[in-house]
């Protein structure tokens, strides 16, 4: 039983060291829990206020969501 205790504890020291050092050299931070409450005010924030509005975000989000397709042209020339 002392064994694995002194296993997990090795292991845990190594995962807290390893996971410091990516910290310090990547610069990465735990992100903070939001509380409900902020993220229920975001939400009313970024609802459209108007019809307008609603139906140019529907547009624009149809429009990201769209397969960009390869066209070919043909070259028209003009008779001078």
């Amino acid at each position: 039983m002392g064994f694995l205790f002194k296993v997990l504890l090795i292991f845990a020291v190594i995962y807290m060291v390893i996971s410091f050092l990516g910290r310090i050299l990547f610069g990465t931070r735990r992100k903070p829990q939001a509380s409900p409450y902020s993220r229920h005010s975001q939400q009313q924030q970024k609802e459209p206020e108007t019809q307008e509005d609603r139906i140019l975000d529907y547009q624009r989000k149809s429009f990201e969501k769209t397969d960009a397709v390869d066209v070919e042209f043909e070259e028209i020339k003009q008779r001078d």
